[in-house]
């Protein structure tokens, strides 16, 4: 008797944004409200494949669009809820699964933001493709944002009344172990957390850190994340570490930087734990996960401006 809700959308490993929001969905207790079908379209690739258009990225995509055909045959979803992109290759897709739903299943559908560019990209991308996604909004029954910063975006296609926000939220919970009665002479931590791109701040915070060991030399400054290739920038990992061990080589004070790799668990939660505080300064965002986290862990946030949901 439950309404089938069919949920598109990728799983981690890699970890960004959007798919640990999809798996932390699948977690809730929504299963317990709807018969959960589940378009598993994940790329077990590392991040330097997100967005790039090569051969196994277009098979994938067949690959998704078929299962999908047989999913909507099979089951006639009556909702579905899509995280759609912000770039022609990834958006081409997207648009192509709401065509699909429209057509062999009629499911009113729900398009999910997870970020902030949309606009932008829909403003800078030939004219084909705004047609394409003009033409595909006409089929989107209500859009998902993730601050009431962000509902303009959809304001071209659709009315106020019909975007909905839905703030990020996180599980996470970690014992803080005393971290606020620690001895103020203990070495300062400063940390990110976030895949390793420049579009993300790294280099802008390895750029602060040089003005602020002057002062004190004794902060040290952590990174947590994998590198990839940069979406905004469309930088290779190769690059941005060639540039990061640049930049802190001419700090002079290389034992002050330390890159950490990728965690997870309860190692990501002692990590963040064992920091003071956090920094976060992304030129693109919509209400980054991480932030949450870190403010869970008990750490003051200094992050970007103006960008995305990041101030509400």
């Amino acid at each position: 008797s439950k309404k089938k809700l069919l949920i598109i959308g990728s799983l981690p490993p890699p970890n960004h944004g959007c798919n640990v929001f999809i798996q932390h969905l699948l977690r809730s207790d929504l299963p317990q409200r709807f018969h959960i079908i589940h378009l598993d379209t994940s790329d077990r690739r590392n991040l330097e494949n997100i967005s790039r258009f090569d051969l196994t990225n277009v098979r994938l995509a067949l690959q998704h669009l078929f299962s999908l055909v047989a999913i909507c045959v099979k089951h006639r979803p009556g909702l579905a809820q899509l995280s759609i992109s912000q770039n022609n290759l990834g958006y081409l897709r997207d648009g192509l699964f709401i065509i699909l739903i429209t057509v062999l299943s009629r499911a009113k559908i729900v398009i999910h933001l997870h970020g902030s560019y949309f606009k932008e990209f829909y403003e800078s991308t030939h004219w084909l493709m705004r047609r394409f996604v003009d033409v595909t909004m006409r089929c989107v029954s209500r859009a998902i944002v993730l601050g009431e910063r962000l509902k303009p975006i959809f304001y071209h296609w659709l009315p106020d009344t019909r975007i909905d926000v839905v703030p990020n939220g996180s599980p996470m919970l970690p014992h803080l172990n005393g971290k606020f009665d620690r001895d103020d002479r203990r070495e300062l931590r400063v940390i990110y957390l976030g895949n390793l791109f420049k579009f993300k701040g790294v280099l802008d915070i390895i750029n602060a850190a040089a003005v602020v060991l002057k002062k004190h030399p004794s902060t040290k400054f952590l990174f947590a994340g994998s590198w990839g290739r940069d979406p905004v920038y469309n930088q290779t990992p190769e690059n941005m570490r060639a540039e990061c061990d640049a930049r802190i080589e001419q700090t002079g004070m290389r034992d002050r930087f330390e890159f950490v790799g990728e965690l997870n668990g309860q190692a990501l939660e002692d990590y963040l734990v064992e920091g003071d505080i956090f920094v976060f300064p992304s030129i693109v965002e919509g209400m980054p996960l991480v932030i949450l986290e870190a403010m869970a862990a008990g750490n003051p946030i200094i992050s970007t401006q103006g960008v995305g949901a990041i101030p509400e």
